[in-house]
């Protein structure tokens, strides 16, 4: 509700402001409803199909803008990697970082992002959905490899032509980071393509929304409302699951009007994910690699973490009124934070599962 669908919508909004004049608060109205009326209807396969024909039009559509980008380059009096360094901002070409005070140094994003990335990619309900629905416990474990030989793009095709924009088009971009791809297609890219690549983008940011709709409702209707009542129907679950989803969506069209509160909508993703992701990966990756994990240390790490995290969210919650900056309410980057919540949960799984029976060795076979 908070990252996917909520920072998504104003993430479409963003662009469709800015391509067709369209104030936020009605462009999040168009965006939810088209969204909501394919996913309820047509379930997990309509997101997969929509999802595997984006793809490949968000990835050309990148290939495409970095491009035009480097090409732009000569007419802005940049013509080899030197000129182009010393146009960009200091240690902007550099993955390695030494200043945190954006929350972003080497050591921050080593010990924060693998927080963040392994309670999205392993275990959050969107992606795992795409795995339980594959056909073949082969494909099951393909799919995912390939996701993750995709994921080596984006530091070519989306950060570094972002780098490009800002040395083509500070004055255009400003302080709203969220305005560089916008102004990069306006100004770069021929009408015919820009259309597409538009297209694709919203498509999407609605398919993204679309994931977490059907997740939201799988869980509602098989993880809650089958576990109580095990003999209902599958067609009563099926329209609990419609309605859950269209009440999430509109809690989170309601929480999508905050996003300009955020620096960015990359900020906004990951901090607020730095709330909720620590507790997740600690049970996950200690469920995995620690045979004498029990399974009262599970619940336990996942309340007690899930409740520290809720708190320091509401705290780092921009104020109505006032815009975040990179270091929350906390006064702990939001990187360090994920860190130090996944070092605070470990201990608490740890002595919970000390002072706990061990689990029978069949009880974990095959699954640590």
């Amino acid at each position: 509700l908070f990252i996917h669908i909520g920072m998504s919508l104003y993430a479409g909004a963003a662009v469709f402001k800015q391509f067709f004049g369209i104030d936020v608060y009605t462009s999040i109205l168009i965006i939810s409803v088209i969204t909501a009326i394919y996913t309820v209807l047509g379930g997990l396969k309509a997101v997969v199909v929509t999802e595997s024909i984006q793809t490949v039009i968000l990835v050309l559509g990148a290939v495409a803008i970095t491009l035009f980008a480097i090409f732009a380059l000569p007419d802005a009096g940049i013509h080899n990697l030197a000129e182009l360094k010393e146009a960009v901002k200091p240690d902007q070409l550099s993955m390695i970082h030494t200043d945190n005070s954006a929350g972003l140094a080497w050591y921050a994003v080593l010990l924060g992002y693998p927080i963040l990335g392994i309670w999205y990619w392993c275990s959050d309900q969107t992606i795992v959905q795409r795995v339980l629905g594959a056909k073949t416990q082969k494909d099951a474990q393909l799919g995912p490899l390939f996701a993750g030989l995709l994921k080596i793009l984006p530091v070519f095709i989306m950060v570094f032509p972002g780098v490009l924009g800002n040395v083509l088009f500070k004055d255009q971009i400003g302080a709203d980071a969220n305005q560089t791809l916008p102004v990069l297609i306006n100004r770069l890219v021929p009408t015919g393509l820009k259309g597409l690549i538009s297209a694709g983008l919203l498509a999407a940011l609605m398919s993204t929304i679309a994931a977490a709709l059907n997740s939201s409702a799988t869980l509602v209707a098989v993880d809650i409302v089958k576990r109580f009542k095990p003999k209902i129907s599958d067609e009563r679950l099926v329209r609990i699951g419609r309605i859950s989803a269209v009440a999430v969506m509109l809690l989170a069209m309601a929480w999508s009007t905050q996003g300009g509160r955020y620096g960015s909508i990359f900020e906004a993703i990951n901090a607020i994910a730095a709330h909720l992701a620590p507790p997740i990966t600690t049970v996950f990756l200690w469920g995995i690699f620690w045979r004498r994990g029990t399974k009262q240390a599970a619940p336990t790490t996942l309340i007690t973490g899930f409740s520290l995290g809720a708190v320091s969210f509401l705290i780092a919650l921009p104020i109505i009124g006032t815009q975040m900056v990179i270091t929350d309410g906390l006064g702990i980057p939001f990187m360090m934070q994920a860190w130090w919540m996944f070092c605070l949960c470990s201990l608490i799984f740890v002595l919970v599962s000390l002072m706990t029976p061990k689990p029978d060795p069949s009880s974990v076979e095959g699954l640590t």
